[in-house]
């Protein structure tokens, strides 16, 4: 997926702020929508618990390496600094944990476990159809008070607050510079 990234990000001649995003989308562990979707649709369940967890366990350290491989063509920086392993971690212990607790459940109560899924299923299908209902493709007209110009120098001067990991500036061209942010977790 990463060299998949970098051949499309060289491909379409992204300018360097978009290439080391796309690439950043490349290297990212896949989530847990994998998860609802294999429940959804009666997949393995075992194999695609396994897969999450262990692509997001070998992010922690692929993750660093790949984007320090491939972003060499846009960053003059020696490594790649901003790195969003408090991401990763989140990610792999929302994984985890309700797997330790749905498989402790399964081995000591199987009855519960199955009342549990059953109840889950049914879950996830009223909040699909509470998100994606019929009320959702209503369209309310707009009122005349509503400012619904959205534009790209609108956008830019707005202030928005600073979530990132870090800053990324750009000094001449072909070269970008990644500091980072003093953020706590």
């Amino acid at each position: 997926m990463p060299l998949l990234a970098f051949l499309l990000a060289l491909l379409f001649a992204l300018d360097e702020v978009a290439a080391v995003a796309v690439l950043l989308c490349g290297c990212c562990p896949g989530g847990n929508l994998s998860n609802i979707m294999s429940l959804l649709v009666d997949g393995d369940m075992n194999l695609s618990i396994i897969m999450t967890a262990s692509s997001t366990l070998l992010a922690l350290l692929l993750m660093p390496l790949c984007l320090w491989i491939y972003s060499r063509a846009w960053i003059n920086t020696p490594l790649v600094q901003l790195l969003p392993l408090g991401a990763v971690s989140l990610t792999l212990c929302s994984t985890l944990l309700p797997i330790g607790v749905g498989v402790f459940i399964r081995y000591k109560y199987t009855r519960v476990a199955d009342l549990l899924l059953k109840a889950a299923e049914a879950g996830l299908f009223v909040l699909v159809y509470k998100m994606y209902g019929r009320d959702t493709y209503k369209q309310d007209p707009l009122n005349e008070d509503e400012d619904t110009d959205i534009s790209y120098k609108k956008l830019k001067e707005e202030e928005m607050a600073d979530t990132s990991y870090g800053t990324v500036t750009t000094e001449e061209h072909n070269s970008i510079l990644m500091e980072t942010a003093q953020t706590a977790l």
